[in-house]
């Protein structure tokens, strides 16, 4: 669904919640799903407090910037 809303320009945003963090960064090919996303235009955040180390391509944002991006947001996609 992110990819193809990035595919037509749609600016899209993912928000990672902390579960699915912890099964994405045990996957081995984690990089390059994220690569997958990011590189269509895709923004991938988490909470940084939830955000596993090495999982690049993730923006890891405080509680308040998260806040702004709910409040900010026409759609937001939470996982």
């Amino acid at each position: 669904m992110a990819l193809t809303g990035a595919a037509f320009g749609v600016t899209t945003l993912v928000w990672f919640q902390a579960a699915p963090l912890k099964v994405l960064a045990r996957r081995a090919d984690h990089g390059e799903l994220l690569a997958e996303l990011t590189g269509f235009g895709v923004r991938c955040v988490a909470r940084r407090d939830d955000l596993p180390a090495g999982l690049d391509g993730i923006e890891g944002l405080d509680d308040a910037e998260l806040h702004g991006l709910r409040h900010g947001a026409a759609q937001l996609v939470i996982l």
